[in-house]
């Protein structure tokens, strides 16, 4: 299990002595830079990047872009446990706390405990691994849509977390307020292997990217230059919802047909029910949240009742449902 220790404060040693004497573990290097860290890390798959927050805290954000274009983990190490669940909710896999008494017993407690936690992670990378199995080569999906409302937040981020960083794009519409739907691409885009942004107007698609509708915009699937384009537009209310579940699915029937996975997922009322229908007597593959893990079994309920859904999945499901679907062909 390769380590990659990013430290320059007076934890070094112990961060380093953690490891000296545990075969399970390879410590590639240690470094407080970004430079250096992408040049060591390089092409050797699976790394776990114990970073010392206590002192470098302003770099995080950068390990994170590299550790997400990298495909490696982050373990912080910080000064307290408030700050850890920041770094948890904005990348981080996992944090340990440093002693603030740096006793002998601290210490030697304090690396037992590291030590412990990137083998955790180790044991996540494995699983998550073995449970996403791609067979592009069999595949023609090549765009993605989800919709949900209450409780989807979540769900959504659940989902996104279990997905490679390669999946073909993915349209979402989270019913929120304009403030928030900037907030929660960041905190999605944090968190998943995927790159997650809120959409512009003119976006255009690619694997590896999911679009967060803007609050008050509807979002839209359009074809521009043989190019799958988002178009976004400040309109009137669909169904009382702006953004519109229904308005997405919809645009998605319009251009695609069984090159398209449709997802709806918790939420009040029927928005997307419709929508969902048009993509699968189009030939899309639909997926609808099931009624026990729903938190308002009201989108999909409708969309199941009416016929829209293929399947009916709870959200740990719904990621390998979506794999068995997709292909390595980039966005037409």
């Amino acid at each position: 299990m390769k380590v990659l220790i990013f430290s320059h404060g007076d934890l070094l040693n112990a961060l380093k002595d953690g490891f000296k004497n545990n075969s399970n573990f390879n410590v590639i290097g240690v470094t407080c830079s970004i430079e250096e860290l992408i040049k060591m890390v390089g092409d050797q798959g699976r790394v776990v990047v114990v970073m010392d927050l206590t002192t470098t805290e302003e770099m995080f954000t950068d390990v994170v872009a590299v550790a997400k274009s990298k495909d490696i983990r982050i373990i912080a190490v910080c000064k307290d446990v408030r700050r850890g669940f920041t770094f948890l909710k904005n990348g981080a896999q996992d944090m340990v706390v440093a002693p603030f008494k740096r006793t002998p017993q601290d210490m030697k407690s304090f690396a037992q405990n590291l030590v412990s936690k990137v083998g955790k992670v180790f044991k996540e990378y494995d699983t998550n691994t073995k449970s996403l199995k791609h067979n592009f080569d069999k595949k023609v999906v090549n765009i993605i849509a989800i919709g949900s409302s209450t409780g989807g937040t979540e769900i959504i981020l659940k989902i996104l977390k279990k997905l490679p960083k390669d999946t073909p794009p993915i349209l979402i519409v989270q019913h929120m307020p304009a403030v928030f739907t900037k907030m929660y691409a960041k905190r999605l885009n944090a968190q998943c292997p995927m790159s997650v942004w809120e959409a512009d107007d003119g976006d255009k698609l690619e694997n590896g990217l999911a679009l967060v509708a803007p609050g008050e915009m509807h979002m839209r699937l359009q074809m521009k230059n043989g190019k799958y384009t988002v178009t976004c537009k400040r309109e009137a209310s669909v169904g009382g919802h702006v953004p519109s579940v229904d308005v997405l699915f919809n645009s998605i029937a319009d251009f695609t047909n069984r090159n398209a996975i449709g997802v709806i997922l918790t939420g009040m009322g029927s928005d997307g029910a419709s929508g969902l229908l048009r993509m699968r007597q189009k030939g899309a593959y639909t997926i609808g949240q099931d009624e026990k893990s729903s938190v308002v079994y009201g989108m999909p309920k409708v969309a199941h009742s009416m016929g829209a859904v293929v399947v009916q999945a709870p959200p740990d499901e719904i990621p390998q449902l979506i794999m068995d679907r997709v292909s390595s062909f980039k966005a037409v």
